[in-house]
């Protein structure tokens, strides 16, 4: 039974993001949730993002040595694998207008006090996606960002190379099982919200999160029937608001 409005939770991020029996193994830190450093500064300007903003890297190409590094460090319970993935925007404005398509599209990144690697974002200009793939410089080699996290303290670092760069998010997660979306963050909830059924614009996003479709002016219910039975990612605007949550077709 569907009803007119589906569950959304809004977090408040701290500086340490600590597991919790909701979520031992995975964490979805909002960029803006520490200072910037160097040329990354706080932003708000380009709508879409989750959180109260999204880290903005206001500089020119870096190629060479990583600078601005930017340090989320998180708390883990449970050694294994884990994967990164970021949400982040370029759109072809500032420095990035009339950019090629493989332009405007990276940042450095390493976890804990491992070598930096130049690492891809999505990049459909003017939408925020998911995605990460490192690039290894010495092999020309394209991975997945897959850590080997020890129990304890870990920092993810991410430095500033492309630019006009948008970071609104991390999410950090133990391979082999989902990537958490906003409302799964594992700290305590402050309020709840409600999205409402019928929305302005969604962008339905795969398990793996591959950018799937772009739907307007439609109804959850809808969208839910038209797709094939799994688990998606849907972020939705409406009324001025932007929403990210879990969307399971059985």
């Amino acid at each position: 039974m569907h009803t007119g409005f589906t569950k959304i939770f809004a977090l408040a991020i701290p500086a340490i993001f600590a597991a919790t029996s909701i979520a031992q193994t995975s964490w979805y830190i909002e960029a803006e949730s520490i200072e910037p450093t160097g040329s990354w500064k706080k932003d708000k300007s380009v709508p879409g993002y989750t959180g109260s903003g999204y880290m903005f890297w206001d500089a020119g190409l870096n190629k060479s040595t990583p600078t601005g590094i930017l340090e989320y460090t998180f708390d883990v319970k449970e050694a294994g694998l884990y994967n990164v993935q970021l949400l982040s925007q370029r759109n072809k404005t500032g420095r990035c207008v009339g950019a090629k398509s493989d332009e405007c599209n990276d940042v450095f990144s390493t976890m804990n006090n491992g070598k930096f690697y130049k690492t891809m974002v999505k990049g459909t200009w003017g939408e925020w996606e998911w995605g990460a793939t490192t690039v290894e410089a010495t092999h020309g080699k394209f991975t997945f960002p897959d850590y080997q996290l020890s129990a304890g303290k870990n920092v993810y670092k991410i430095a500033g190379r492309s630019e006009d760069v948008r970071i609104d998010a991390i999410a950090i997660f133990k391979k082999g099982t989902q990537r958490p979306e906003s409302g799964q963050s594992p700290v305590s909830i402050k309020t709840v919200h409600y999205a409402p059924e019928t929305f302005d614009k969604a962008i339905v996003y795969g398990y793996d999160g591959k950018r799937l479709e772009t739907i307007e002016n439609s109804t959850i219910s809808e969208t839910r029937n038209n797709l094939k039975q799994g688990l998606y990612f849907i972020s939705l605007q409406a009324g001025g608001k932007v929403f990210t949550q879990k969307l399971a077709v059985h």
